[in-house]
């Protein structure tokens, strides 16, 4: 039997000492070749893999699958329905299939185990294939096995992370959206949407026409310094900037947009995350503002008058440089109350 199996680790070791004699098996020595060669390859094997051998699949595991195991007694030379009797009503099926001859692959399969105590919620990636006997028929089943129960519950937090975030950015009054390094929008709201963007506009010519970003002085941005490409650069934080936008149905609006880089914990940059204002009103009144301004000056210099404002609770008052020189200051002469009054008579004072 040590010729046989000469290595194998822990459950090598357990096969060459297990009293088989009192198996379904029988001795050691009298096993089939092909039941040796099957043992052989799946001691020797680094991936978790179990075998049944025989009608009443007796059997054998290797090292790789101990941790599947969990705290079960040892399952060497046991029936197989009886080591997983809890799943049994799903696998049973599976290996009566496979010693039909019918190979089986299944991808993170659920399955509820006893194997700490306690029922466990668990998923496996795993094939039944059949193996050969000399008589031309199936002597047992070779299932390899990858337990996937940590990637899938990591998955479901991930999901469900995502889940509540996209429910979280749908509640803002403002559109907002995650960007990876190549700025491909990988997670937008419901108003950002309604801009029909799949990428940001510094990374996309196309969208780079229909989005057109400005000073606030009123200059034309270069595409390197809209807040996205500052903030996949790994500023800390892009201030607002404004933007006339061309909606899908012609319609021009202006936003306002600002940015930040998106890290994980290492610190190290994922992305960025940037958020887009409808500031319409805003801009419009501000130009109604600008205009109004202007045609205010307009009419003073038409007429020469020199306006002033004056606040009588902080005495604060505001001239423009034609009252000051009318009072013989500098252009950038502070002006106050006391100021004003010592430029009037002292016998007209009390009337004005």
């Amino acid at each position: 039997m040590a010729e046989a199996f000469p290595n194998g680790g822990i459950m090598g070791e357990r096969v060459r000492t297990h009293d088989w004699a009192a198996t379904p098996l029988g001795a050691a020595e009298t096993w089939p070749q092909s039941l040796r060669t099957a043992l052989s390859i799946m001691l020797s094997s680094a991936f978790p893999t179990y075998l049944a051998w025989g009608p009443e699949l007796t059997s054998f595991y290797n090292d790789a699958y101990i941790p599947i195991m969990g705290d079960k007694p040892n399952g060497l030379g046991q029936p197989f329905p009886e080591v997983w009797s809890e799943v049994w009503d799903t696998i049973g099926p599976i290996t009566h299939r496979a010693m039909q001859g019918e190979a089986s692959y299944f991808e993170d399969l659920p399955l509820t185990l006893m194997r700490h105590g306690h029922p466990e919620a668990t998923w496996f990636s795993f094939s039944y294939s059949p193996i050969g006997d000399e008589t031309g028929g199936v002597g047992g089943v070779l299932c390899t096995v990858h337990e996937t129960t940590e990637r899938v519950r990591a998955e479901a937090a991930l999901r469900e992370s995502e889940n509540k975030l996209a429910a979280i950015l749908e509640q803002l009054p403002v559109g907002v959206g995650l960007v990876d390094q190549e700025g491909n929008i990988t997670l937008s709201n419901r108003i950002l949407q309604q801009y029909a963007l799949d990428k940001v506009p510094s990374r996309d010519p196309i969208q780079g026409e229909r989005w057109r970003g400005y000073t606030p002085d009123g200059q034309r941005l270069s595409p390197s310094d809209y807040p996205s490409a500052r903030a996949l650069r790994g500023e800390t934080v892009v201030p607002g900037i404004d933007f006339l936008v061309t909606l899908p149905n012609g319609q021009e609006i202006w936003t306002r947009v600002s940015a930040a880089p998106f890290r994980n914990t290492a610190q190290e940059g994922l992305g960025a995350v940037f958020v887009v204002q409808v500031v319409e009103r805003e801009k419009r009144t501000e130009q109604a503002l600008r205009e109004s301004r202007a045609r205010l000056q307009a009419a003073i210099d038409l007429v020469g008058l020199s306006p002033y404002t004056w606040n009588p609770i902080t005495g604060a008052l505001d001239w423009d440089a034609q009252l000051k020189a009318m009072w013989g200051l500098a252009p950038d002469a502070p002006v106050d109350h006391e100021v004003w009054l010592s430029g009037i008579h002292p016998e007209d004072r009390p009337r004005v």
